[in-house]
């Protein structure tokens, strides 16, 4: 996953000749290589916790982009719920229509 997040970081420093990359690029890449290529896997777990561990890359990775995007905009922790649920859902399945 580090290999490829800092070759697509190279290469976009390159083409737009940037010395840094601004935070967004920095979690933008970061996720997506997260996402894409799901480091955390667990061997050694029994049936019933493979179902719940089957979406651990999308939890951690959704837990990541809150701390960092959410927690500044101080919503109440309902709103912060809601907001995350629906990006797991949305990561998971490729639609944003949730019903609540």
């Amino acid at each position: 996953m580090t290999l490829c997040y800092f070759s697509d970081i190279v290469r976009l420093k390159k083409f737009h000749q940037v010395k840094r990359t601004n935070q967004v690029k920095f979690f933008a890449y970061s996720f997506y290589w997260m996402l894409r290529i799901m480091p955390i896997q667990i061997a050694n777990a029994l049936p019933k916790e493979k179902e719940n561990l089957a979406s651990i890359n999308d939890v951690v990775t959704i837990g990541m982009w809150g701390s960092e995007f959410l927690v500044p905009l101080r919503l109440n922790d309902l709103l912060k719920f809601r907001y995350m649920s629906e990006l797991q859902y949305f990561i998971k399945y490729g639609s944003s229509c949730v019903n609540y």
